[in-house]
């Protein structure tokens, strides 16, 4: 009867110790965790919806940190078969590339922060969530958890079978962010992003001076002339249309290995045909061709 009383005080004790965490705890212990990473590899989905559609990015993420990964992408618009846009960025020998299957070609770029950012946008957040929290690329730049406002556990939530915690607030740029942390490991399982604006926000400001706009050819790896500077700024203007969105993004790490990795598993074979090219962005301003050429992509 003592042992079965000593049992039952001991689990409900650790039980306890385990609920006492807070937000600040489970975010810095997810940060530990990722941090401490020997080899990583996820899949999963990043869907996007907006006004009553879904949009999904299907994505594989290898990592080796601090500093080799491959991450693969492919975005399917419902309803429109002859769309498919696949793409991949990686580092498995010390250099960077970009591939991009709508114009079938990839570049070598300087750093692994252009690389990654560069393909954060077009892979719909999938090569940047994970890389930022595991890859000493980002490491200069303040973690995605410290963005967070106000972080609250909410509760305890199961995600493809697997206890997490789900902790949630705004940031700067979004009026609510959640994450759920594994209970065991705090490695996330699933990040939901509003697109609506937090309302305590700086405003985007309507101009961009020209230096600025020199800076953003430049790690685009563009030349600087009077015409992409004009072009750009078009761009600019028209890509604040998508600010004002109402809808949200949700990322999910359907599976998830920690099983050794080797560089080779990193690299990556550019599809037939594909070209190599000192910009993918050197004519981001003329008219895409009317084919893709998307890369063998893992089966599920």
């Amino acid at each position: 009867m003592i042992k079965i009383i000593l049992g039952i005080f001991l689990s409900v004790t650790i039980y306890s110790k385990g609920d006492d965490l807070t937000a600040t705890n489970i975010l810095q212990k997810s940060k530990e965790a990722y941090e401490s990473l020997k080899y990583y590899q996820s899949s999963g989905v990043v869907s996007a919806h907006v006004n009553g559609s879904t949009i999904p990015t299907e994505f594989v993420v290898k990592l080796i940190p601090p500093y080799s990964y491959q991450i693969m992408w492919r975005l399917k618009v419902p309803g429109v078969s002859q769309f498919k846009q696949t793409g991949a960025v990686w580092n498995s020998d010390g250099d960077a590339y970009l591939y991009m299957s709508m114009i079938n070609s990839y570049s070598k770029l300087e750093t692994d922060y252009m690389a990654l950012s560069a393909a954060t946008g077009i892979s719909n957040g999938a090569a940047f969530t994970i890389p930022a929290l595991a890859l000493d690329t980002f490491s200069s730049q303040p973690s995605p958890f410290s963005q967070l406002i106000n972080p609250k556990l909410v509760k305890k939530e199961s995600v493809f079978g697997e206890e997490c915690y789900l902790v949630s607030g705004s940031t700067q740029s979004s009026k609510e962010v959640s994450y759920w942390f594994s209970v065991e490991s705090f490695l996330l399982r699933k990040i939901r992003r509003s697109y609506e604006k937090n309302h305590t926000a700086k405003k985007i400001p309507k101009d961009v001076s020209n230096e600025e706009i020199k800076s953003m050819l430049k790690e685009l790896g563009q030349e600087i002339s009077e015409e992409k500077i004009k072009a750009m700024k078009e761009l600019l203007k028209k890509s604040t249309i998508l600010i004002d969105i109402k809808g949200f993004s949700e990322e999910t790490h359907n599976k998830i290995s920690l099983a050794p990795l080797t560089k080779e598993d990193l690299s990556y074979k550019v599809p037939r045909g594909a070209i190599l090219k000192k910009s993918l962005f050197e004519n981001m301003f003329q008219k895409l061709p009317k084919h893709n050429h998307p890369h063998t992509y893992p089966k599920k």
